[in-house]
């Protein structure tokens, strides 16, 4: 139940990370980042430990599921920010 409760304190930790460091502009923008940043945070938050060769620890597992879920949220952002970019440039 400790694992559990690590990774669910992580997720929600780094997504509410990606919400103060970069804040969406509509709440549509917001609930697709939400959800994408858990989604990827609860999948991808062994693959962080794995890669960091980090033992599975309550204090690792929230550090590894918080990462995944910033970085899929801060990625989500960019991307949308760029595409947004692309398809206001005027064409030549």
């Amino acid at each position: 139940m400790t694992e559990l409760m690590a990774k669910i304190i992580g997720v929600i930790g780094g997504t509410m990370l990606g919400l103060i460091y970069n804040p969406p502009r509509t709440r549509r923008g917001a609930m697709q980042r939400f959800a994408v940043s858990v989604i990827f945070g609860s999948g991808c938050g062994h693959l962080v430990l794995w890669k960091m060769s980090l033992p599975e620890t309550a204090q690792n597992l929230a550090f590894g599921y918080g990462a995944a879920a910033f970085s899929a949220w801060t990625a989500l952002g960019l991307a949308r920010a760029v595409l947004q970019k692309i398809a206001a440039a005027p064409e030549k």
